[in-house]
């Protein structure tokens, strides 16, 4: 499956389409950002995400595992191909990310899972209270499975 055809499904399964947007569109990364019109819960988040990664029969990885760190090492070399990226990449980032957003009053929750030569990141947040809009984030990127 093509990398834009995974991201449609999840910001379609989201109900995000409308008005999303691609931040980095390359044959070997997409990063994709909407808001999602779904009537969710904040607890509600991870079981629909988990929802979207069977459907896609995708299997969910550990953020604090060796091979999610050197997933995030292939993606970022990817994307230094097609952006300038200053940082140096960090799985302890996307848990740096979703605790400043806790801080604020938001619910976030995110997913990571592989198959075959490919990796999804998903993010989504909202605020506690119910009220404004639901964020969500996805980045699809391809990988080399032998160097992980």
């Amino acid at each position: 499956m093509e990398l834009i055809e995974i991201s449609k499904r999840i910001i379609t399964s989201l109900d995000a389409f409308e008005g999303s947007r691609p931040v980095v569109n390359s044959r070997e990364v997409i990063i994709v950002r909407g808001r999602s019109k779904l009537k969710i819960k904040a607890k509600d988040i991870k079981p629909k995400l988990n929802e979207i990664f069977k459907d896609l029969n995708l299997k969910k990885e550990s953020i604090e595992s060796e091979r999610v760190e050197k997933i995030v090492g292939q993606i970022d070399a990817r994307l230094r191909m097609t952006n300038d990226i200053i940082d140096t990449p960090n799985v302890l980032g996307i848990e740096k990310l979703k605790n400043s957003f806790e801080v604020t009053g938001s619910a976030v929750e995110y997913l990571i899972g592989t198959k075959d030569n490919i990796v999804v990141f998903l993010v989504m947040g909202m605020d506690k209270s119910g009220m404004g809009p639901k964020f969500v984030e996805t980045m699809i990127s391809k990988i080399d499975p032998n160097q992980l």
